[in-house]
């Protein structure tokens, strides 16, 4: 280490905390949190408006979707921005000052989107389950189904944030205009081809994550068993024989996945001219 170099920990712990205050005021806040109450506002509409059942239809097949659709759009408009925006504003500048090291401060900005997002998206699908469940005559927690249910859907949630996150921040370092770039990314890779049938499914992280929400498949179970199953995309996939892929797969690959991209997130952070934006300066 450095004469003078703060340890890792402290580096980031620095990092985290500014960039948190940062994202906590920046604009998209208001923004992204009127889009984390969406789920629970329409399951809120759905029990006063539509039909006895329609609930439980919408919690297994309509919140899940929903819920990772708004938290990867709070991923990338936290995320892709993070490495420009501090650019622009001079922040990493700053930062940069002070005995960090490019890669601690863009892994500081990481761990700081994480400490904001993080409890936000967990709190948006804790709502939307409980506004599903509340006040029925079995309670929210009527068995070890729904329980499982609601421990699963947060796990996800956690799992999606961490690493869109980071795939986004990666995203930054690497592209000009990482926001628009994310958003095509989002669109043609998770929507587009997370949508189609077979192997180009494959290229999409969100699917993999839709394999780990819903259960896997067990021949023995009971209609009443079914009943407390996410529906995804993977789901309806596997009913019709077009692309199944187990959980330990999808782990595996989401695994190498992230850790690559963290990787490439030190390794790219390393040779970064962080001050750009102010050589251009008269």
């Amino acid at each position: 280490m450095s004469a003078g170099r703060l340890g890792w920990f402290r580096s980031l712990t620095l990092v985290s905390a500014f960039t948190a205050r940062q994202i906590s005021w920046s604009r998209r806040t208001a923004f992204m949190v009127f889009l984390l109450l969406v789920p629970t506002g329409i399951a809120i509409l759905i029990r006063h408006q539509a039909p006895p059942g329609t609930i439980a239809e919408f919690m297994k097949e309509g919140l899940p979707s929903i819920l990772l659709g708004i938290i990867q759009l709070m991923c990338l408009f936290h995320g892709a921005g993070l490495v420009r925006d501090g650019m622009e504003d001079k922040t990493l500048q700053y930062l940069l000052t002070r005995p960090i090291g490019r890669s601690r401060v863009v892994f500081g900005l990481y761990s700081g989107m994480l400490s904001y997002i993080l409890p936000l998206g967990l709190v948006s699908a804790a709502a939307g389950f409980v506004a599903c469940r509340a006040g029925l005559p079995m309670g929210i927690f009527a068995g070890p189904d729904q329980t499982a249910m609601f421990i699963r859907l947060l796990a996800i949630t956690a799992l999606v944030i961490v690493f869109y996150g980071a795939l986004y921040t990666l995203f930054g370092l690497v592209f000009r205009m990482p926001t628009i770039i994310a958003l095509i990314s989002l669109v043609v890779v998770d929507g587009i081809l997370g949508s189609m049938p077979g192997p180009p499914r494959l290229i999409s992280p969100l699917a993999y994550f839709e394999v780990l929400l819903t259960r896997a498949p067990d021949p023995a179970a009971t209609d009443d068993a079914r009943d407390f199953v996410f529906e995804t995309r993977a789901s309806a996939s596997r009913i019709h024989e077009t692309l199944e892929i187990s959980h330990s797969t999808a782990f595996i690959v989401l695994g190498v996945a992230f850790f690559g991209i963290l990787f490439l997130m030190h390794y790219l952070s390393r040779g970064k001219d962080f001050i750009v934006f102010a050589k251009k300066q008269p």
